[in-house]
């Protein structure tokens, strides 16, 4: 009934369609991961890499992320935890270099 409450309230209507807007954020971002991993790696290796990715990042979005956030806001702040996390997606950038990892063309 709280949460009822709180979605009658004015100030809370951005948080509201934040609710909305997150499953389609995350429906429409699992095409293009796999268009990604379907253009940027071979062929036999591409089982391999979308049977980790989906428990990995389960377990990312689920566990880890989350309870990282959670000890920095105990014990430190939530800001510390989100630049932190931020630094890590900047981190992952070097990793996906568009030229490197493209498929070759065989004929």
């Amino acid at each position: 009934s709280t949460g009822m409450f709180l979605m009658a309230l004015p100030w809370f209507f951005p948080m509201l369609i934040g609710m909305f807007l997150q499953p389609l954020a995350t429906s429409l971002a699992f095409p293009a991961i796999f268009t990604f991993l379907a253009d940027f790696f071979h062929e036999h290796d591409q089982p391999v890499l979308l049977a980790l990715s989906i428990p990995l990042a389960s377990i990312l979005g689920s566990g880890l992320i989350p309870s990282m956030l959670g000890f920095f806001g105990d014990y430190s702040s939530f800001t510390h935890g989100f630049i932190i996390l931020g630094l890590f997606v900047l981190g992952t950038i070097v990793w996906v270099q568009p030229g490197r990892y493209r498929k070759k063309e065989t004929s």
